[in-house]
């Protein structure tokens, strides 16, 4: 006791944490598993975006499709308009195409890649991470009323 006599003649009210330590390490585990599926996106996708760039710029090729091959030819003639030419992305799973038509035929030329099962699983951390810290705090949200509730 400090020797102090309680202000008003209550006694101290006793100050409770808002937040026990589990829940606290289960939303830290849940964020720290969302960011790092959130982060491994970002690097197969940037990655992605650069070996796409990589592989329309690439000089070389002898062949007459022109410099860099058919990569390279493909990806020029969508640069310059034409309509028969693009350059197409998907996200899952990560890869970069060309399509064209040449001598009347459609062809597809896969510029870049990244492992599809590596984004599968960073998707799978990042909303499992969110859905993780979403339920935990859904759960201590509702605890912490009904105990107002009981007061």
């Amino acid at each position: 006791m400090s020797g102090r006599a309680p202000v008003g003649g209550r006694a101290p009210l006793r100050r409770t944490a808002w937040l026990d330590r589990r829940t606290a390490a289960v939303l830290a585990g849940a964020a720290l598993v969302g960011l790092a599926g959130l982060v491994t996106l970002l690097v197969l996708w940037v990655g992605l975006v650069t070996a796409t760039l990589g592989a329309g710029l690439a000089e070389g090729g002898d062949g007459p499709e022109g410099a860099g091959g058919p990569a390279g030819a493909c990806v020029a003639a969508a640069t310059a308009g034409e309509d028969d030419a693009a350059v197409t992305s998907t996200l899952l799973p990560p890869r970069a195409a060309c399509t064209w038509t040449v001598d009347g035929r459609s062809q597809a030329v896969v510029l870049a890649e990244r492992p599809a099962g590596l984004a599968t699983a960073a998707v799978v951390a990042a909303g499992g991470g969110a859905l993780v810290a979403a339920g935990t705090l859904a759960v201590w949200l509702r605890g912490r009323r009904r105990a107002r509730a009981g007061r």
